[in-house]
């Protein structure tokens, strides 16, 4: 992916952590940030789906872009979030390992993405940005969302 200067816009972006990685996501498309909670396994799930969690009453897929295949352990991640995102009406919880702040990123430091090593997470990274010394992989949450195949089959 080869991106222009027009392209090159200032970011508004969470960050976040996933299997020892950062990430960031833009802030428009993160509804809330919340503790985590396991999630629920269902037989057929949808895309990426692990389950689904329940945050405020509300039953939504989780995606855990890891390739966990287990909830947390206790005590075996510092601060596990949930963050739950709207993309174009569709409502999810990401799992996330860690979320430390909301970062405005220039457009100047937001380039063509090398891959990460995570394996599930690679093919929605759309960006990359040096901060603070650090990669950040900038993840496109339209991506994400597509690939649950919006249509529950539980």
């Amino acid at each position: 992916m080869t991106l222009t200067r027009e392209q090159q816009q200032d970011a508004l972006l969470v960050i976040l952590r996933l299997a020892g990685e950062w990430y960031g996501l833009d802030v428009h498309a993160v509804r809330e940030v919340m503790a985590w909670q396991p999630w629920t396994s269902v037989r057929r799930k949808p895309g990426l789906a692990v389950g689904t969690v329940h945050p405020h009453g509300t039953e939504l897929l989780a995606v855990d872009l890891s390739g966990r295949e287990q909830p947390y352990a206790a005590g075996g991640v510092r601060r596990p979030r949930l963050v739950l995102l709207s993309v174009n009406g569709t409502d999810f919880g990401l799992v996330a390992d860690e979320v430390s702040q909301v970062l405005q990123v220039p457009g100047d430091q937001i380039e063509a993405p090398a891959a990460p090593s995570g394996t599930v997470v690679r093919e929605f990274v759309c960006a990359a940005a040096t901060v603070d010394e650090r990669v950040v992989y900038i993840l496109d949450a339209h991506r994400i969302s597509a690939a649950l195949d919006t249509a529950p089959t539980w």
